[in-house]
């Protein structure tokens, strides 16, 4: 995977996750893990 797609991908996550933070709804827990997991694995 290229630096491009992955920045693209974790820019995707971190924008769904604002998102969700300011509506102050949060998605179900398997979906809260499987982008922590992500973000853990980009580092």
């Amino acid at each position: 995977m290229s630096d491009d797609v992955l920045a693209d991908k974790i820019g995707i996550y971190t924008w769904q996750l604002k998102a969700l933070l300011e509506r102050r709804i949060l998605p179900n827990e398997s979906v809260c893990k499987t982008i922590v997991n992500y973000l853990r694995e980009v580092e």
